[in-house]
């Protein structure tokens, strides 16, 4: 019998690799991008809050690495054990939500740096409606599926 999926060793690196990474990106804006900046640079009166700005984008980036790294280990160690029919779905169901996360946390990283060095214009994907654009009566995703009437 298999085991159950939060019990799968690959799943716990997973998890362990990725662990606080998540968090960082929940309702990432310019706005926390800047704040941070000015108290790093009021904190280190030698630097600026561009270059501190820069430092909290990079690392951001670099947290997006290791994320990407985690979840393509996980993928070829869960792949690494199939057998004929393919991944389980639950495993399969796991990574895509992985990935999702992934991508999302990535979305709101570059939407983040765009409004903090050139404002907000243009139209713009939403975190809170899954990445969709939001609209007078509904959101639409560019990914097929349409959220629901606001």
């Amino acid at each position: 019998m298999n085991q159950p999926l939060t019990q799968h060793p690959a799943i716990a690196t997973y998890e362990k690799a990725t662990n606080g990474i998540p968090d960082c990106f929940d309702h990432l804006t310019a706005t926390q991008i800047s704040e941070c900046a000015q108290t790093a640079a009021q904190d280190r009166p030698w630097t600026t809050p561009a270059s501190e700005a820069a430092k909290f984008i990079t690392g951001h980036f670099g947290m997006l690495d290791t994320w990407h790294d985690a979840l393509d280990e996980l993928d070829s160690e869960l792949r690494a054990h199939v057998v004929a029919g393919g991944l389980p779905d639950d495993q399969v169901l796991y990574l895509q939500l992985a990935a999702l996360a992934l991508f999302s946390a990535t979305e709101s990283l570059r939407i983040a740096v765009c409004e903090h060095h050139y404002g907000l214009s243009g139209p713009k994907l939403s975190a809170d409606y899954g990445h969709a654009y939001p609209l007078s009566n509904s959101a639409l995703s560019p990914f097929g599926a349409t959220a629901g009437a606001r």
